[in-house]
């Protein structure tokens, strides 16, 4: 029986790496964040994994692995029809003063902002994860397009939102490496809508430079909406407590 679990272990470690499910586990480990393909995958690897527990010799590990797998079944669809009918009222407002207001429900809305309304959606984004933001002025930034705060600790963000098929260099990472150092920050971040060359990558990572691409941004969108409904739902809870009292 050991002998078994150890082969059955070994087989599902070389499927999730096949599979790629390595480099979702590393962007994030909250599976809810992870993009509809590679939950599929996911899914995929369990059938895997409880078709294989059924050749099992002891016939009760065969039994338990298909109810959990039913379950894990249900769960998954469950949530993901849940996500789809929630997808229909998530939004992020632009404020107004930069262009037409406009609400933010996917990466492609947000390919279609300028420069500097990238910037505010950003400031907007951060500020419902719990931060204090600040968009820098458009002259004078030192390379630095948003500041953030949370628990003492300054974070300089530079933005670069850029159309299809354009690619983020080094610049960048310079720009925000100087910009911090002016600003006086603890970390540095930048964050675009599109990829980040190798030499890029290379760079932010001597420099100590958080990157934050397209898979990153959706990521970061998905758990404002998820802060934005809890705190609804608070609101809802003391309106209620309220009226009750």
């Amino acid at each position: 029986m050991i002998r078994f679990i150890f082969v059955w272990i070994i087989g599902l470690s070389i499927f999730w790496r096949v599979l790629g499910l390595h480099k979702a586990w590393k962007r994030t480990n909250k599976i809810k964040y992870w993009k509809f393909d590679e939950k599929v995958k996911l899914h995929f690897l369990c059938f895997v994994g409880a078709i294989a527990l059924c050749e099992s010799p002891q016939e009760i590990v065969g039994v338990v692995a298909i109810i959990g797998y039913l379950c894990f079944t249900l769960t998954f669809f469950s949530k993901f029809l849940w996500e789809l009918v929630q997808a229909l009222s998530k939004k992020i407002y632009i404020p107004k003063g930069y262009g037409s207001r406009r609400t933010i429900e996917d990466i492609e809305h947000i390919d279609r902002m300028t420069g500097t309304e990238f910037e505010v959606f950003l400031a907007k984004l951060f500020d419902g994860l719990g931060y204090y933001t600040e968009v820098t002025p458009s002259s004078g930034d030192f390379g630095v397009d948003v500041k953030m705060i949370k628990n003492k600790t300054l974070t300089a963000i530079q933005a670069k939102c850029y159309g299809e098929g354009k690619t983020v260099g080094v610049k960048a990472i310079n720009e925000v490496v100087g910009g911090a150092g002016y600003w006086k920050a603890d970390k540095k971040m930048v964050i675009t809508n599109r990829y980040f060359t190798d030499a890029a990558i290379k760079t932010a990572v001597r420099n100590h430079v958080k990157l934050v691409d397209r898979e990153g941004l959706r990521i970061l969108l998905q758990q404002y909406h998820d802060a934005l409904k809890k705190r609804r739902l608070l609101l809802l809870r003391f309106r209620k407590e309220k009226r009750s009292s």
